[in-house]
């Protein structure tokens, strides 16, 4: 159906045409001169037409955050909820979030993820195929299906094996838990799943592990490994005889992961990009695969909070405002730091005030102008699916269990 606008012009131009035939020339240049004036006030800034063009280019209000956070259900398609931990070792406990982009509310966006006890993984299916109308969100959903399948098998064979005992692990013995566990073993399984079912489409993913150090050691010859170290964590666990824990991250794309001790960044991911918005990625047509992952190994401690998400947060939330924002749910003593934080993306994303983390990058790669940023016609934030999962390391004495996964 044709807006009002689209009325307007046809009307016009039907008139113009009319003078055209039958006026006189004089009374016709006038007419159009007049015409042209009147297009020239309303675009600079006079008229109704004036107003709408400059709120787009970044004047309007942002959105009233409290008013946001009050009321989140009001935000079409969005869902959250919990994961709880294991009840007698250390595990991952989470929260989560999903907000889909407002054009893809009834499909329910095109990011998915996956949560368990001792992993936790996120995927964001690449829009583009949507010009070719298939939807990557059914790749995206198929690579977290397949990487939870393998991921609570390797969870109940590490706990059956008491893997993070205090007599610590075998790595001889207990070498296939870890390809069961693994970032990139997880994310080879979901990608052989797609392959197999012959889904079209692609997408990025992240995902996280919580194992026992000497566990993910066995992992460490891997080319794309990097390994960070914390003296920090070595000496509080070794006070409290526990047996080391890691974090171990594999990352493909520009979804991301980030990890938080004591209110501070001791590691966040890197985009892995082809070129501006064009991120590496998993699927049809790709030459990408799961082995092309940054593969990373972060000592980890009781306590640490660990956030995967898609390019929905990153390309609207710098890392301090994460780490900032963060810190403040946790002084109110949130249970739902994913929610809050998600929602912060979403009312980032439409503040055209700002100049958000995927301006300044298509800034920095010579793709965005600079000026018009400055005049605020291309400053803001980028509206996409969210998704985000926010864990926090539990120490064993915390008592639940249970996993859960969602699209």
């Amino acid at each position: 159906m044709r807006g009002a606008g689209t009325n307007v012009v046809l009307f016009v131009i039907f008139i113009n045409l009319v003078l055209f035939w039958r006026a006189e020339p004089w009374l016709w240049r006038r007419i159009v001169a007049a015409e042209v004036l009147l297009f020239l006030y309303t675009v600079c800034g006079g008229g109704s037409w004036g107003r709408k063009n400059a709120a787009r280019r970044g004047n309007e209000p942002p959105l009233d955050m409290q008013g946001v956070m009050a009321n989140p259900e009001l935000i079409p398609g969005i869902k959250w909820g919990e994961s709880p931990c294991l009840r007698s070792a250390p595990s991952l406990e989470s929260t989560w979030c999903i907000i889909p982009h407002p054009t893809k509310v009834d499909k329910g966006g095109e990011d998915a993820i996956f949560l368990t006890p001792l992993s936790a993984g996120c995927a964001d299916g690449v829009g583009g195929w949507a010009a070719r109308g298939i939807d990557a969100g059914l790749y995206s959903s198929s690579l977290m299906t397949g990487a939870e399948r393998v991921a609570l098998q390797g969870c109940a064979a590490l706990q059956g094996s008491g893997g993070f005992g205090g007599s610590g692990v075998d790595k001889s013995s207990d070498a296939s838990k870890l390809e069961m566990l693994h970032p990139v073993a997880l994310m080879k399984c979901g990608y052989d799943d797609c392959c197999r079912q012959r889904i079209v489409g692609s997408s990025t993913a992240c995902i996280v592990a919580l194992l026992p150090r000497a566990l993910s050691d066995a992992a460490a010859g891997q080319d794309s490994q990097r390994i960070v170290h914390s003296d920090e964590a070595a000496e509080r666990e070794a006070a409290a005889q526990r047996e080391p824990l890691c974090v171990c991250v594999g990352n493909l794309g520009d979804s991301g992961a980030m990890l938080l001790r004591d209110g501070q960044v001791v590691f966040r991911t890197e985009e892995q990009t082809h070129g501006f918005n064009f991120p590496r990625q998993l699927g049809t047509g790709s030459q990408d695969t799961p082995n092309d992952a940054d593969v990373i190994t972060i000592d980890a401690l009781p306590g640490d909070i660990i956030i995967v998400a898609s390019d929905g947060v990153w390309d609207n939330l710098f890392d301090d405002d994460v780490r900032t924002y963060l810190a403040q749910r946790q002084a109110l003593n949130s249970q739902m730091l994913a929610r809050d934080l998600a929602l912060h993306a979403y009312c980032r994303a439409r503040d055209r005030s700002r100049v958000s983390p995927f301006v300044r990058r298509g800034v920095e790669a010579g793709c965005l102008d600079k000026k018009k940023i400055e005049s605020g016609m291309q400053s803001g934030g980028k509206v996409d699916d969210i998704s985000i999962i926010v864990s926090t390391i539990t120490d064993p004495a915390d008592a639940l269990t249970g996993h859960h996964s969602t699209r």
